[in-house]
């Protein structure tokens, strides 16, 4: 996925988890979505404030 987006996508891990990743871990699932989250707010107040 890196190479087809160029790295304009960020690649998160989890690990120890398949396909059912929200099944085999919730928390670590919600971590991560959390940190994207995050990440993108404060890109999108970075570029306001520009």
């Amino acid at each position: 996925m890196a190479e087809l987006s160029d790295g304009a996508l960020p690649i998160i891990e989890l690990p120890d988890t398949y396909h059912h990743m929200s099944f085999d871990d919730p928390l670590a699932m919600s971590a991560a979505i959390r940190g994207l989250v995050l990440a993108r707010l404060q890109e999108d107040q970075l570029n306001r404030g520009s």
